[in-house]
């Protein structure tokens, strides 16, 4: 920063100083009448001096600041401000003015306390305090800090010795630390010498943020040491050591006799997790419930409990400050021209707009918010409490804005103004800007604000409808202390909105709004007792509840109480009361209770009209008779759609005409309950509201629906219950129609599923198509009555002809169904389509289902998406679901997984707990996006929580394998066993699994057996696989697994006949019995079992056996499958042409059909296209075709084309030799399981190909695929132990190896074998054996062997000299180019050994080999 900018910021700081001063803002003294100034502290800051004022005896503190640049300058002015804004709070120290020390130098004038700190009172005074002085001291500390939150500063540096005590009161002070919220950094205050009072959060990351729950911490541990008289840990040393153990959870020790209510609020202020700590609020109350009496064992906890039009009375700073100065001085009477009482009058409600200030502005907002932490956001209510604020500061509501309209920066005036819209305040009502004002305040955490703002998401004021983001604010600003906000995440969780209904949740933070003094949510919460919603029921608690809130003259509880009386909830019976609270409940405006009072005591009662229509405006408001001379005459007539347009019409004259006596948007109208809801919310809730408060009955239906809806107004399904009954005894249908779902429901009554039926069917007796509709649906689902379909048939299909379209739509499911009527899916398929014409969007996500699944019509997949897209384009999430899963499959579209990913995307992002299931699949698939298995687990747990089952069951194997999380098997295991309760067949298999393996719990073959039995009779197939293995082991269970199979096959299940067939041909309990094997594969073939039947039936074909060997009967099998379009078939067909099965061999065909099945996506046809182009096969070679089609594949991440691929480069095979693309696809293929690839890899180390020469690197692959019984690799394992390739030669081993080898067959591990019994090397040298294997391996052909015998008989080795069987032997191998055998071949010609000697035939051979040997070294 410039020096320019710095002196012009610096001048900034002086001239708002001085302005303060000369404006009256600030009291000015001079320096120059202050005496006997006494050093009293001092710090970073400058020092703090006790002083006389002129001839005064009694004491001031004057606090100067050391250095005078722009940064002093500015905290001196924000010391002001913080100071002044929390003036009127008795428990912080007094703010006085300012004295100027010397030029631009400036002090402040503070009270002077004269005990000193809070430690040194304790330590001086602590046997002389009581309980009650205790009490009194933690009161006071906990009323300050509040005041010092609510004026949104938290302090941050709270301990014994920058609290004051100024005649035994607490006086709080040291705000050089504080700051307001929205502007609080990171920096704390030091913690050396406080370290026990520092939020142990802070001492374990000096990056963390100190908050209100810090000071709640401070507060706690203070709230000790008032307790005990000392500081806390005092015979510890304050080092690392002690932040240590307190970050581990050390605390003090409660102090003996320490009433336990105390100590159970200081331990839970001092708690590690700040969310589990009370607010200051809480604090407050719960000290005070200690103080005074409690009231009928149920603690109404509210802060600042005067009348509302008294409130300012608490805060008027001019007699209980002037009555405390005259305690400490006699100053006032010696005061001159300035006094001091004459300076704190001027900062009152009695100033004009010139001296309007922040302090009256910001008392105005703490009364506001104490008024809705008391109470919930009722429109009128708020409007009328605003208005009579107002009143009270005589200031008129356009200064008011005008000063707010100046002032946009501190977020609790961007607030303030923003109710001022809302609730059309001196601004015309405009919840656009209110919506804009309350974000921009909600950014700056202000909670109050952030309650707004959720509210009118909630409602869709001033911006689109979203309840989601109404519940993340509620939550926001309940961890920013709100408490209102309390209340508002219990009405979310009753009523789902933007969360999973959960009434357990909604009891729990309607007890905690109740606890912090929210009469609101005590209410909800003695219905909730009342009608044992999410708690037990018990009606003598909602009782007292109701008695406690009724005495504050709550309308409501009034009314409730009266209840109670009269049909005795909680209480006894008693008439004369119930009478008595009623009447209250009418005088205090409840509307339900004047007619409750008529129909219970037949008296008439006029309900008074509630005074916010004699507030607002300050204009008179027209009764019926003078509505009637506009042409209102409907206003007292039944509000119905067929009069509704002469009512609004004529009420826009009165609008138009009439100086805007009802300014209401009344453009909209009323539907049923199932029907939808209005728009303009508060002006529809305030039109009705007026009208039934005249008594109108159709006013009260509307008004109900109001409630019921949370339109505008808060979701109170008990007053629209009432409401609704009131309306409805009075013959209002609508009413009875709406009430017959409350009762169903159990919403605002008992849930009595038989009285909602009764109300549907005497309202369907009456014609009324909704009701028939309800009616037909009450006996489909049998609710309040047995289920008949029959009937539901009947009364659909009336209600349908009436034009009822809901009807029409069930109608077509039974048709569907074949339930009250004979199954008809074209029936269905015709009404459905029907009503999918007239856009109704159910029908036309039914009808994209039928199209799907070819119901009533054709499969027809093109239809069915665009069906999918029609209605989720209307917003229907489930067809916005399936969309994605269309585009996913490339069913009715082209695959496009990206769009999938797109749509299933956009849903989870709204909470949608399936499509979040599905993205985590997506994450964890790698479809339509990379793989993150991180993201998988995020919301496979989300989803898990709601309680999605895929997700859970998806989530356990995620622990189990480690991906995206820490491996966990223990934790799989018990997700796995909680959803098998559940009785999830896959978790029972899982679950079986789990006990089978010993994963994350012990082996339990009894256990897993069990579970594989549940889980295969439910038709699980990896069920029924496992239980075979554990039949077949014997283990877990000691029955004939044959006689179990033969018996389930016996049900037609196909499955468990193609499991049968394996006994027979396997032998798995029977006797080996390959016919009957396939007569039990063609019963399943002929019950359309899956291909895997049919290529089993191919395999028996194929093989010898009981069943005649008949691969032309394969042939034809494979090809009427393959006429199917069965891509695996078209495979498979092409591999019988190919290798002659059943037919002639013919590779072009087999090429054909290679080509269509790849183009279809078979990866196994695609990988033989390639070999076919590869050698030229069917077609002509073309190498670099089959190259390309092996990378294409290599890149589907096909593990054999990767290994093949690498092949190619390996051996140049359509490409150049690249021998370390061939080492990296090798790896590639290896790390995916390929064995040959791991082969190949190994052979790469050994030569030193394509990556730097380690025989120890290809030692070590070759032995970890030996241990996996690969023979190859154990065969090439010997190879290295006998050759000492990577290791020390190891004879014994290498023996060892090849007899491993040659058990299996393999016949280079025979004939090793043979040299080493030959040579005696690794094993006793036994030539018999080796002649012995030699012999047996050259009967098979094998070339080698041949030769070898040859050399046997030849050297007599094991065996006679016979040169005529060598000369046989070297003959036959040497004719298969085994060159050693004709070079052996041309000796016994050249010796005449074996054979009749011939030189010249001996020089041909020899010279031949000679001639050859020349031209492979050229």
């Amino acid at each position: 920063m410039s020096n320019d900018f710095k002196r012009r910021d610096a001048n900034h700081y002086v001239n708002w100083l001085e302005k303060s001063i000369t404006n009256e803002y600030l009291n000015y003294y001079e320096y120059s009448e202050f005496k006997n100034l006494i050093i009293i502290g001092s710090g970073a800051f400058g020092s703090v001096a006790r002083a006389n004022w002129k001839n005064a005896e009694n004491f001031f503190a004057l606090k100067t600041f050391k250095n005078n640049d722009i940064t002093m300058l500015k905290e001196i002015v924000n010391e002001i401000k913080l100071q002044k804004r929390v003036d009127f709070n008795e428990n912080i120290l007094r703010f006085y003015g300012i004295t100027k020390v010397a030029k631009n130098k400036y002090s402040l004038v503070l009270e002077y306390a004269d005990n000193g700190t809070l430690s040194t009172y304790l330590n001086k005074h602590f046997n002389e305090l009581d309980w009650n002085d205790k009490y009194q001291l933690a009161f006071q500390l906990a009323n300050a800090v509040a005041c010092l939150h609510d004026c949104n500063i938290i302090h941050r540096d709270l301990h014994g010795d920058n609290i004051l005590v100024h005649q035994k009161k607490i006086k709080l002070t040291d705000f050089g630390l504080s700051k307001k919220i929205a502007e609080a950094s990171s920096n704390t205050s030091k913690i050396l010498g406080v370290i026990p009072f520092v939020d142990p959060k802070k001492l374990y990351d000096q990056g963390y943020k100190l908050n209100k729950k810090s000071d709640v911490f401070s507060m706690g541990v203070l709230m000790w040491q008032i307790s005990s008289g000392h500081r806390p840990f005092s015979g510890y040393s304050y080092d690392a050591s002690l932040i240590l153990s307190i970050v581990n959870g050390k605390r003090e020790k409660i102090i003996d006799n320490t009433p336990i209510e105390y100590s159970n609020l200081y331990t839970e202020c001092w708690k590690y997790e700040s969310d589990v700590r009370p607010n200051m609020q809480y604090v407050v109350s719960t000290l005070k419930t200690i103080i005074l009496p409690k009231q009928n064992n149920i603690i109404i906890n509210v802060v600042g409990e005067e009348k509302e039009n008294d409130q300012f009375e608490k805060y008027e700073t001019t007699p209980k400050s002037f009555k405390t100065m005259e305690l400490n001085n006699e100053l006032i009477s010696n005061l001159s021209n300035i006094s001091i009482q004459k300076n704190l009058s001027k900062i009152s409600y009695e100033s004009t707009f010139d001296k309007l200030n922040d302090i009256t502005i910001e008392k105005l907002i703490i009364i506001i918010n104490r008024k809705h932490d008391k109470e919930n956001i009722a429109f009128q209510h708020i409007q009328q409490f605003i208005h009579q604020q107002i009143l009270e500061i005589n200031q008129s509501s356009d200064n008011l804005v005008k000063w707010l309209n100046n002032n946009q920066v501190d977020p609790q005036y961007v607030y303030l103004l923003g109710l001022f819209y809302f609730y059309d305040i001196a601004i015309e009502e405009n919840d656009v800007k209110a919506f804009e004002l309350f974000l921009k305040a909600s950014k700056d955490n202000y909670s109050f604000a952030q309650v707004y703002l959720g509210k009118c998401y909630n409602n869709g004021y001033g911006i689109e409808c979203n309840k989601n983001l109404a519940f993340k604010l509620y939550l926001k600003s309940v961890e920013n202390g709100s408490i209102i906000g309390q209340f508002y995440l219990g009405n979310c969780y009753e009523f789902g909105i933007g969360i999973v209904k959960d009434i357990k949740k909604s009891v729990y933070w309607y007890q905690k709004a109740t606890d912090n003094g929210n009469t609101t949510a005590n209410i909800y919460l003695a219905d909730c007792y009342r009608l044992g919603k999410g708690v037990e029921k018990d009606e003598i608690k909602a009782f007292k509840y109701y008695e406690v809130l009724a005495e504050q003259e709550i309308s409501d509880a009034q009314y409730q109480l009266g209840n109670c009386f009269y049909h005795g909830i909680g209480t006894n019976i008693d008439e004369v009361q119930a009478k008595y609270w009623y009447e209250k409940a009418i005088n205090n405006g409840n509307i339900i209770a004047k007619d409750i009072l008529e129909k219970y005591y037949n008296k008439k009662i006029r309900i008074r009209v509630s005074k916010i229509k004699e507030i607002k405006f300050r204009k008179r408001l027209l009764s019926l008779k003078g509505l009637q001379q506009f042409g209102l005459k409907y206003f007292v007539t039944k509000f119905t759609k067929s009069n509704q347009e002469n009512i609004f019409s004529n009420f826009q004259i009165v609008l138009e005409n009439k100086n805007k006596v009802m300014p209401f948007d009344l453009s909209t109208y009323y539907y049923k309950k199932d029907k939808g809801v209005r728009k303009n919310g508060k002006n529809t809730f305030k039109f009705h509201k007026l009208l039934a408060e005249q008594g109108n009955i159709d006013a009260k239906f509307q008004l109900g629906y109001c409630y019921d809806e949370g339109i505008g107004i808060d979701t109170n399904k008990v007053k629209a219950f009432e409401l609704y009954k009131v309306a409805a005894e009075k013959g209002n249908n609508e009413a009875i129609y709406n009430l017959s779902f409350l009762y169903e429901l159990g919403e605002g009554v008992n849930k009595d599923e038989e009285k909602a039926f009764k109300l549907i069917k005497k309202l369907a007796e009456k014609g009324d198509s909704d009701a028939i509709y309800k009616l037909a649906y009450y006996c489909n689902k049998g609710i309040g009555t047995k289920a008949n379909k029959s009937k539901a048939f009947e009364l659909y299909k009336v209600a349908a002809e009436k034009g009822n379209n809901d009807a029409q739509y069930n109608l077509g499911l039974l048709y569907q169904l074949g339930e009250g009527v004979d199954k008809n899916e074209k029936q269905a398929f015709e009404i459905l389509k029907d009503l999918a014409e007239k856009k109704y969007m159910n029908a036309q996500f039914q009808l994209g289902s039928f199209y799907l699944n070819g119901i009533g019509t054709e499969i027809n997949k093109l239809k069915a998406f665009e069906l999918y897209k029609v209605v989720a384009e209307k917003g229907n999430r489930n067809a916005q679901y399936i969309l994605g899963l269309l585009y996913q499959l490339g069913e009715g579209v082209d695959k496009n997984e990206k769009k999938a990913f797109e749509l299933i995307n956009d849903l989870a992002e709204k909470n949608d707990v399936d499509a979040q299931y599905q993205l985590g699949y997506y994450y964890d698939e790698g479809i339509g996006t990379v793989i993150d298995k991180l993201k998988a687990f995020k919301l496979y747990k989300k989803a898990a929580k709601k309680g999605n089952h895929n997700a859970k069951f998806n989530l356990s194997k995620l622990y189990q394998l480690g991906e995206g999380v820490n491996k966990d098997e223990k934790k799989a295991f018990e997700l796995i066993k909680d959803l098998s309760k559940k009785g999830d067949i896959d978790a029972q298999f899982q679950l079986g699994y789990y006990y089978d393996e010993g994963i994350g719990t012990e082996i339990n073959k009894l256990k897993a057996f069990e579970l594989y039995k549940i889980a295969a009779e439910k038709g699980n197939n990896d069920a029924q696989y496992n239980l075979d293995l554990l039949y077949q082991s014997g283990r877990g269970i000691n029955e004939n697994k044959f006689e179990l199979i033969k018996d389930l096959s016996k049900k037609d299940d196909i499955d468990i006949q193609f499991q049968l067939e394996d006994c027979y041909e396997k032998g798995g309990g029977t006797e080996n019995n390959k016919l009957d094997a396939f007569e039990s594969y063609k019963v399943a073939d002929g019950k359309g079992n899956n291909n895997d039947v049919q290529c089993s039936l191919d395999i028996l074909h194929q093989s010898e056996g009981e069943v005649n060997k008949n691969e032309k009967k394969t042939f034809e099998l494979i090809k009427g499958l393959s006429e199917k379009n069965n891509f695996d078939a078209l495979f498979k067909l092409g591999y019988h042409y190919d290798k002659g099965i059943g037919t002639e061999i013919n590779k072009s065909k087999a090429f054909e059909l290679y080509k269509k099945a790849a183009e279809k996506g078979n990866h196994n046809a695609q990988y033989n296209l390639a070999i076919s182009y590869q050698f030229g096969e069917g077609v002509d070679k073309d190498k670099k075709k089959a190259f390309e089609l092996m990378n294409d594949l290599a890149e589907k991440n096909d593990v054999n084309a990767q290994f093949q691929l690498g092949y190619y480069y390996d051996e140049g095979i359509g490409a150049e030799i690249n021998k370390s693309k061939a080492f990296e696809l090798y790896q590639i293929a290896a790390e995916n399981g390929s064995n040959e690839a791991q082969f190949n890899l190994s052979l790469l180390y050994e030569l030193g190909e394509g990556v730097e020469k380690n025989e120890e690197k290809a030692f070590k692959l070759i032995n970890c695929l030996a241990g996996k019984d690969d023979v190859n690799a154990q065969l090439r394992l010997g190879d290295y132990y006998n050759e000492g390739i990577g290791t020390e030669v190891n004879k014994s081993k290498a023996f060892e190896l090849y007899k491993i080898v040659a058990e299996k067959g393999n016949h280079n591990a025979k004939y090793n074998l043979s040299l080493l019994y030959r040579l005696g090397e690794g094993v006793n040298k036994d030539e018999k054996k080796a002649f012995e294997l030699i012999n047996d391996l050259a009967e098979k052909n094998d070339v080698n062997a041949q030769f070898q015998l040859g050399y046997y008989y030849d050297e007599g080795i094991g065996t006679e000299v016979d040169k005529s069987k060598a000369f046989e032997l070297y003959k036959i191998a040497a004719e298969k180019g085994n060159n050693d055998a004709r070079y052996n071949l041309g000796l016994l010609y050249l010796s005449g050994e074996g054979v009749d000697k011939d030189e010249k035939k001996a020089y041909e051979l020899i010279n031949g080999l000679a001639e050859k040997e020349q031209s492979d070294t050229r």
